[in-house]
């Protein structure tokens, strides 16, 4: 499956959420999230371009692997997500086939969607909250990103990790 997203910085999170309730969005989810990634101890998968994340989202949890297609307009990924019942458990099969927690990173989240478009603002410690619209297609994010008055000018093909980066050098 392709995750295709665009990130927008420095929102206004309660203008955003005024305008998705009046386009009738339904709240899909919101709350702490918790992600791990794991690689290999000589980082193998980051040189070939693949991320592998264990989440915790919620009450539940779920492990994806990804691998960049792309990132021109919106950040293209090939995507492979698998529901997991126990955090844990899995922690320890990935240690146990010999990868490495990499990163660990903590944040809020709130989903609202329309349709198979997604709009999730994240807040993170210490960082302006912004916006990720998830979409079929990079058509649908530019018309998503309109429907709410953002500009695909303000677009970001960033990883989370290349936001959090960004407002360390801003500091």
């Amino acid at each position: 499956m392709k995750e295709i997203e665009a990130k927008f910085l420095e929102i206004d999170k309660e203008d955003i959420i005024r305008k998705l309730e009046s386009l009738g969005a339904k709240k899909t989810f919101e709350g702490e999230i918790v992600a791990s990634y794991f690689d290999t101890p000589k980082r193998h998968l980051k040189r070939k371009g693949m991320v592998l994340r264990l989440r915790r989202r919620g009450p539940g949890s779920e492990i994806t692997l990804k691998r960049k297609i792309s990132s021109t307009e919106a950040k293209v990924m090939e995507e492979y997500e698998s529901v997991v019942s126990d955090f844990n458990e899995m922690k320890l099969i990935l240690r146990s086939l010999g990868y490495i927690e990499t990163v660990r990173r903590t944040k809020h989240r709130m989903t609202d969607s329309i349709g198979e478009t997604h709009f999730e603002i994240d807040t993170i410690k210490d960082m302006p909250t912004f916006l990720e619209i998830e979409a079929p297609s990079v058509d649908g994010i530019r018309k998503a990103a309109e429907s709410i008055g953002i500009s695909m000018d303000k677009a970001k093909t960033w990883s989370e990790g290349d936001v959090r980066r960004y407002y360390r050098k801003a500091k």
